[in-house]
């Protein structure tokens, strides 16, 4: 951008205004102040060419008149016409007006004035049935004109010039100039301040800017627009009760669609008698703006001088000011729009400066929207009986509803970065499982992982040998109960020895392995079969998910675990552990869970739709896969290469039938996450066909609807037997723990970032929005690496002594919540970008940035009153003018930059919202996020979790009207009756038609109401009673009628 440019000169002096136009701001580019030369000089041509042609139209247009023409006698017809064609009449005779001829002098002028005449007519406009007037006789036919004998006479006069016709659908000059000449006219006796001298002013276009829906002139909508001006209800349902009055007229009486009619065109019509209608903008927002209108013109028309004061005083004593700090705020700039109200004496002064103003309106939303909350949340809780119940339907409501679920996690990572939410799921350091039955199931889930033989006790260092084997013992006796559970409900050897002689060939072949790897850990006394059957299902759901005697196995096994433990709070408490013994077993479930955890999340970021696509964009997506596909490597090969490349063959002939799956899985092949692992470079051609396999695993993972194709599904299902079963073991697997957790953070933290947004035009606000964003999650410079040198420059702050001396202050004073954000840096950070591959990602950035992410990480510290606070906000304050500074000053480079990485922040915010709301689905396979996520829910202070429950639920509209009608009462809310939403019968229609369609109970009555709500095809509109209040025909001392 360029600099600012010097203040324009003084205005000039007399005779001197070309030269100042010219001389307006003279830094600008020669260019600008030609065109600005030549602006101004086809101003004036165009000036100049109206005012001559408006008084050529006045003073000249009807003074001359054309000269007659005389008309020629043609000849007699010939003596061959037929007897029975019309006589031929002589014009003289008659005469028929000529066109050409000009109107007649003799015309009576109008008795009445003709500025009166025409405002009369344009005020009263005729009724929508008028009679037309009556047709004139049509002449008798003519034949055609024979053509007469050309004759020296007819040669001397001049041609006949052919009748102008006039252009279809524009205006006459005559209409155009009274038009102009009734503008700003009101009927007689209405005074100009009044509401219907404001409907004129609309009828008239005369409406102030920011009470125009459209810019008329291209008929796009007015980004300025915040209230019409009230107009009539029979315009605005103008099309509608037409419809409906031909309806009645054309269709039987006793057809239920006319009496429907009826009551809907009798509604509109009351309307229409006794309400104007105010339309407002659709934003969400248009039943706050409507009430506001409503709320200030009643007050207004009150006719009381201290009904303002008064109801500002009213509002600062509501509970709601006296609720919190913020809400008392809210309360007092409330207060001050009101008290500015009490300046204006008339409706159209309070409506222009207050009600269509751009400041208080917003003011008033928001206080009116913050009320509205408060008191839903107080009724809520009342008529619930207490805040448990409150809790237990929220929470019911929100994974009924898990797109308000994702919302709420995207609307934290938004304002609360820090959140212990986040970091419990990042961390996995909270144990959401509570009953004892749940966390036996996590025990034996991870039997073979925490499962340890004598030889693996004594390679443990000395001073952890005593403590394992002590586990160890207590595993022996989990293991017994457990083993006596499920023998107790007939999951005997015998029993069990069937179900596995018939599971499928891949997931015998996994369970093989998982038992002789469980016996190696406990050789003697030998396990129970229906015990290590168990164990196997519970590390490995896709057996479960896929197998249908494998989900019987299951659920038959953890009904007798939860009947037997029945309702015990903790596993620990169930067996009757205390100290030490439980102590160990808690930490062991923690640490299980925080792998479980970290592996499902995990497994989502595979399954998400064209994440292969994006993972060149994101790269801790693309590691993450890497990671996967190397794991994937050793699965067994219990199929033989024949088998597996028939069911290859299979879906691949279905896929390459669909053009776009062909692409996508040609692109996932060519990827270089397969790029030299083992089974690719392999010559054994059974290795090469098991690399296939793998690729059609992670293809199938992301395309899922190949496994309920009735082409595909069996093939696919194999194929996934062949690969899941075995990446779930392996992320288990204490050999892969750290590999594992590492990996699971890095995912959750990367779609943890705060994506901007853009709109359509790339300004000073969008660049601070993208740099925002990589401030507060400097990872994100995977996203955009053509930025990072430039990122480095702009947030280098040129005083490295004063950024490591607050840096060094913030080690010291909080020293946890720095090492948590160096952590999570180098976690998400680690091999995103080139500079890093060798060295933690926090070390590859400099003191700047890392203190400027941290105070964005962590906004809290900075509203301790200490004088260490006091330096870090002053720090942030002046990085973030200086860095506002440099993108005005280089603006030019930072939107190349911007253009060349929107398409990268783009991709990740789409991505971002699917892997957020396949966390939180319902009947997810991977629900280890949810679960913690809704334990910290059950948690959270209620007044908090209403909070957040409001700002994403969307359907509370109905609950958030009635509470500000409860709060600030007098509010009478009409449905309209052809709603679409409304079940059209007489039946369901005339309870509401009776009184209009307003409603009788949660509001006040049409006849005691004084704020007035139209609710139509779910938009909100303002109804604005008709009163001699608001007319004040006689009784008003404003301006005299009709002065402009």
């Amino acid at each position: 951008m360029t600099s600012p440019s010097s203040p324009p000169p003084s205005c000039p002096s007399p005779g001197r205004n070309n030269l100042y136009h010219l001389q307006t701001n003279p830094q600008d580019p020669l260019s600008i102040r030609v065109l600005r030369l030549v602006a101004y000089v086809l101003l004036h041509i165009i000036t100049l060419g109206l005012l001559l042609l408006l008084h050529y139209c006045t003073h000249h247009a009807r003074d001359k008149t054309a000269r007659p023409i005389i008309p020629v006698q043609p000849q007699s017809p010939s003596p061959t016409t037929s007897p029975t064609s019309s006589p031929r009449v002589s014009p003289l005779s008659s005469p028929a007006p000529s066109p050409l001829l000009p109107r007649s002098p003799t015309q009576q002028p109008p008795q009445e004035p003709a500025t009166q005449q025409r405002a009369d007519t344009r005020q009263v406009p005729p009724p929508a049935d008028t009679t037309p007037p009556p047709a004139q006789q049509p002449a008798a036919p003519a034949p055609q004109p024979q053509h007469p004998p050309v004759t020296k006479a007819s040669l001397d006069l001049p041609p006949a010039a052919p009748a102008p016709s006039p252009v279809p659908g524009l205006p006459s000059l005559t209409e155009i100039i009274d038009s102009m000449q009734g503008l700003g006219v009101v009927p007689a006796g209405v005074d100009r301040k009044s509401l219907e001298a404001m409907v004129n002013f609309n009828e008239q276009g005369l409406s102030p800017n920011s009470a125009r829906l459209t810019i008329t002139a291209a008929q796009i909508l007015n980004p300025l627009f915040v209230a019409t001006y009230p107009k009539r209800i029979q315009s605005h349902f103008q099309m509608i009760m037409r419809d409906l009055e031909h309806s009645i007229q054309t269709g039987n009486p006793q057809n239920e669609d006319v009496q429907v009619a009826k009551l809907q065109l009798s509604q509109l019509k009351h309307l229409n008698e006794h309400y104007y209608l105010v339309d407002v903008p659709g934003d969400g927002n248009c039943f706050y703006r409507s009430f506001h209108i409503g709320w200030m013109s009643s007050l207004m028309r009150s006719r009381d001088p201290q009904a303002f004061e008064n109801e500002a005083q009213r509002i600062l004593g509501l509970p709601f000011a006296r609720s919190s700090a913020r809400n008392r705020l809210l309360s007092q700039q409330m207060a001050t729009v009101i008290r500015s109200c009490q300046h204006y004496q008339n409706i159209k002064d309070l409506y222009d400066n207050v009600l269509l103003s751009p400041l208080h309106t917003p003011i008033a939303i928001s206080y009116l929207k913050n009320l509205a909350l408060f008191t839903m949340d107080e009724n809520r809780i009342t008529s619930l009986g207490g805040e448990d119940n409150v809790r237990a339907l929220i929470l019911g409501q929100m994974t009924e509803a898990p797109e308000m679920l994702a919302d709420s996690l995207k609307k934290i990572i938004q304002t609360q970065p820090s959140s212990p939410i986040l970091n419990h799921i990042f961390r996995g350091n909270v144990l959401p499982i509570t009953g004892a039955a749940d966390q036996c199931s996590l025990a034996l889930e991870f039997l073979s992982q925490l499962l340890l033989n004598d030889q693996d006790v004594q390679q443990l260092p000395q001073e952890q040998q005593q403590a394992a084997a002590q586990l160890q013992a207590s595993l022996n006796e989990l293991i017994d109960v457990a083993s006596t559970v499920l023998v107790s409900g007939d999951l005997t050897e015998t029993n069990v020895a069937p179900i596995i002689r018939n599971l499928p060939r891949e997931i015998r072949g996994h369970y093989r392995k998982f038992s002789q790897a469980i016996t190696e850990k406990r050789p003697n006394p030998p396990l129970a079969t229906s015990l290590i059957l168990l164990s196997f299902l519970l590390s490995h759901p896709s057996c479960v998910a896929n197998n249908a005697v494998c989900s019987d196995f299951l659920t038959q096994a953890q009904a007798l675990l939860k009947n037997t433990l029945g309702d015990e709070q903790s596993l620990v408490g169930f067996l009757g552990w205390r100290g030490e013994k439980a102590s160990a077993l808690d930490a062991k479930l923690k640490s299980s869970w925080k792998q479980k955890q970290a592996g499902s999340l995990i497994e989502v970021a595979l399954g998400l739709c064209d994440g292969f696509k994006s993972s060149s964009t994101i790269t801790q997506l693309g590691l993450t896969y890497r990671i996967i596909a190397k794991l994937m490597q050793i699965t067994p090969q219990t199929l033989s290469e024949a088998q597996l490349r028939t069911s290859l063959d299979a879906i691949l002939a279905h896929i390459y039938q669909n053009t776009n799956l062909a692409m996508s899985y040609l692109e996932m092949t060519e990827s270089q996450i397969f790029k030299g692992l083992p089974l690719e470079a392999s010559a054994n051609s059974q290795d090469k066909v098991y690399a296939e396999g793998i690729k059609m695993f992670f293809f199938l993972l992301q395309y899922p609807s190949l496994l309920q194709n009735l082409v595909t599904a069996k093939d696919a299902k194999q194929i996934m037997l062949l690969f899941q079963p075995h990446l779930q073991q392996a992320l288990r697997k204490n050999i892969n723990t750290h590999r594992v957790l590492s990996t699971g953070s890095s995912i959750f933290g990367t779609f943890c970032w705060s994506g901007p947004t853009f709109g359509d035009d790339v300004t000073p606000q969008t660049i601070e929005a993208i740099l925002a964003f990589l401030a507060k999650d400097p990872a994100a410079l995977s996203l955009c690496p053509t930025m990072r040198n430039d990122f480095f420059q702009i947030m280098n702050s040129g005083n490295p002594e004063k950024t490591s001396a607050l840096v060094q202050e913030v080690r010291t004073n909080y020293p946890e919540l720095w090492a948590d954000f160096i952590q999570h840096l180098d976690i998400v950070g680690h091999r995103a970008t080139p500079q890093n591959a060798s060295r933690p990602f926090s070390q590859t950035l400099t003191l700047d940035i890392l203190l400027y992410s941290f105070l964005s990480t962590y906004p809290q510290i900075l509203e301790d009153n200490t004088e260490v606070t006091t330096r870090l906000t002053t720090y942030i304050s002046e990085q973030t003018t200086r860095i506002k500074t440099s993108i005005v000053e280089d603006f030019h480079r930072w939107n190349l930059l911007f253009w060349a990485n929107l398409e990268k922040i783009i991709t990740y915010n789409n991505l971002q919202k699917v892997f957020l709301f396949s966390l939180v689905r319902r009947g997810n396979a991977y629900p280890e996020a949810s679960q913690s996520f809704i334990h910290d829910l059950n948690t959270m202070d209620i007044h908090e979790l209403m909070r957040m429950f409001n700002s994403v639920n969307t359907q509370a509209e109905d609950e958030h009207i009635s509470a500000i009608s409860s709060a600030l009462g007098s509010l009478a809310l009409c449905q309209y009756l052809a709603d679409g939403s409304l079940t059209q019968t007489v039946r369901q229609l005339t309870p509401l038609a009776n009184n209009h369609g307003f409603f009788q109970t949660d509001y006040a009555s049409e006849q005691q109401a004084g704020i007035f709500v139209l609710h139509a095809n779910n938009h909100y509109n303002c109804l604005l009673p008709k009163d001699a209040s608001d007319t004040t025909r006689t009784t008003h001392p404003g301006t005299p009628p009709n002065q402009p």
